[in-house]
């Protein structure tokens, strides 16, 4: 159906035809009709997106690169979009993209990769230099990430709404605004590191369920981590250094209550102005010695966006 692409109907597979560089300028639409195929690039293979590309696969996709030869996405230009709709399964392992930008007028949605109602497993992938109002947007999906790295980003890093998922093993660094976002979303999280966020390290919101085990996170702008909104967090074994505000919890829609903390153990911490501010009595619940401030004003020391 498109002179990038071979397609094989009795394997059920899509590939591209151009074997090892790919270069792609155009809208490249892999629709619901491929969602039983499945789109396969091979290890070593540099993708490069030229002005105004977008691709949308709604088929499964496997792109397994691999530590010798990892596959590459490259965005050349003002505007690139890869979206993930619907789809069965993503597996990608040893995949890099770097150099995207996004402009967000001319779109629905806000990140340059977009995942929507997928299945979604990313190991050993690297995201570097983003410019864009989400590095990476989870929506609606089930999802695994493990051994991966997430690397400049002008605003948010990854944002993950109404998703059920597993991350492990992940770093961020140099956020413009969120490092990790959460939005009505059951996640568990364990060895995460958070390295220079502007705005905050890690931001739980409408009424997620969340879980993070062995985090460190450094330069934290305003506030480390952040519950709001009906949420529930849960922090075991967190490191935090270098901020105005440690954990805080509060609530910002009036449609939801306030988020709920629980720290299940320590919380070591080093140059931090305070620690635990809550805007309610008794939402940050710590057998920690540490002073809990009780403010009824939090736009005082931070604006709750």
């Amino acid at each position: 159906s498109n002179n990038l692409l071979v397609i094989d109907h009795e394997k059920k597979l899509i590939k591209f035809r151009d074997n090892y560089k790919i270069v792609i300028n155009q809208v490249l639409d892999i629709g619901k009709e491929y969602k039983n195929y499945t789109l396969v690039i091979n290890p070593g293979s540099t993708i490069i997106l030229k002005e105004g590309s977008f691709l949308k696969f709604n088929s499964k996709v496997r792109f397994l690169g691999n530590k010798k030869a990892p596959i590459r996405f490259y965005c050349q230009g003002e505007s690139c979009n890869i979206k993930f709709i619907n789809n069965i399964l993503v597996k990608m392992n040893h995949v890099s993209f770097a150099n995207f930008k996004h402009d967000t007028s001319k779109s629905f949605h806000t990140s340059p990769i977009t995942f929507y109602n997928s299945s979604i497993d990313l190991d050993n992938v690297n995201f570097s230099n983003f410019y864009s109002e989400d590095l990476l947007n989870i929506i609606d999906s089930t999802f695994k990430i493990t051994n991966s790295n997430f690397i400049n980003s002008y605003s948010d890093m990854i944002d993950i709404d109404n998703s059920k998922g597993y991350i492990n093993n992940i770093n961020l660094e140099n956020c413009g605004n969120d490092c990790l976002d959460f939005s009505s979303s059951q996640v568990n999280v364990e060895n995460i590191n958070i390295l220079n966020s502007i705005d905050k390290g890690i931001s739980v919101g409408e009424k997620s369920n969340i879980k993070i085990k062995n985090g460190f996170l450094s330069n934290c702008g305003k506030v480390c981590i952040a519950s709001k909104d009906s949420s529930k967090l849960y922090l075991d074994n967190i490191y935090m250094e270098n901020s105005l505000i440690g954990v805080t919890s509060y609530n910002k829609k009036n449609i939801f209550d306030y988020g709920e903390i629980n720290i299940l153990n320590s919380i070591k911490h080093k140059n931090i102005k305070h620690i635990f501010i809550q805007e309610k009595k008794n939402l940050i619940k710590s057998k920690m010695n540490s002073k809990i401030v009780l403010t009824d004003n939090l736009d005082k020391y931070i604006k709750k966006k």
